[in-house]
């Protein structure tokens, strides 16, 4: 893309508030939100999670003015971006109403609103406009301070890097770490090789199971087990009267013999 920015004004326009607010600058929506975590963890001394959070911060702001240089910035770099225009009112309007929350979403008061669900019975949150323009630098100043040192580390670094740039100058940069990064960190070849292996190891083994023991020796086998001993025992089955009585004398000898022995 490239050269948006006078093409597409309220577009950019509308993007930039949206960048702001993701990326934590004040008093946009994203600040309040991202200070409210990093004060959590501050405030719990978990110190690998608010740097992770600043980090996160940094990585943030960092690809979203990446994207503002690149697209609507420099010059355009291709037939549709030379020929591209602002989009139809029906579009542009609800961009206006949500660039506009993103700007006062922070500090218009959501906090007297819905901290109540979740304040003690009959604990009080009402903050003043003021007070809740200012709430974050009062109540944790060392994490809104970092928050927005994580904001300039991230935009000078894009500003560096793509302020004038006509190509990405990172895969250079970054040398054999962009190979990985193009390639997911070989995520899914890693993922492949060890997670859906196992997998299909286990549903095999499952398998096989099934078919050979269970169906097979357990199913199968008491099946056919069933089957001969009843053949064996239709063949005693003649309908001739006269093996019957036969049997039936055998079987009166038999029980004499074992009583009177």
């Amino acid at each position: 893309m490239g050269g948006l920015r006078k093409k597409m004004p309220v577009t950019f326009w509308t993007f930039l508030c949206g960048t702001l607010a993701l990326a934590g600058v004040v008093p946009f929506s994203g600040f309040y939100s991202k200070d409210a975590i990093l004060a959590v963890a501050a405030e719990r001394h978990d110190y690998g999670r608010f740097v992770l959070g600043v980090l996160v911060a940094i990585l943030t702001t960092f690809y979203m003015f990446r994207l503002v240089f690149v697209v609507f910035g420099t010059q355009s770099k291709s037939d549709a971006a030379g020929h591209a225009h602002e989009s139809p009112p029906v579009m542009l309007f609800p961009l206006r109403i949500l660039a506009v929350l993103s700007l006062v979403g922070g500090f218009i008061g959501l906090e007297n609103i819905f901290g109540k669900q979740f304040a003690p019975a009959g604990a009080e949150r009402t903050m003043t406009f003021v007070q809740q323009l200012v709430a974050p630098f009062a109540q944790a100043p060392f994490a809104a301070c970092l928050g927005l040192l994580a904001v300039f580390l991230g935009f000078a670094a894009a500003y560096v890097l793509y302020r004038n740039a006509s190509e990405d100058p990172l895969p250079a940069k970054l040398g054999v770490v962009s190979g990985w990064m193009r390639n997911r960190f070989y995520f899914d070849e890693i993922y492949e090789a060890v997670f859906i292996r196992a997998h299909d190891s286990l549903a095999a083994t499952a398998a096989w199971i099934d078919k050979w023991i269970i169906a097979g020796l357990g199913v199968r086998g008491t099946h056919g087990t069933t089957e001969l001993v009843g053949r064996m025992l239709r063949q005693f089955q003649t309908g001739n009267l006269q093996t019957y009585a036969f049997l039936f004398a055998l079987g009166v000898a038999f029980v004499l013999y074992f009583v009177l022995k």
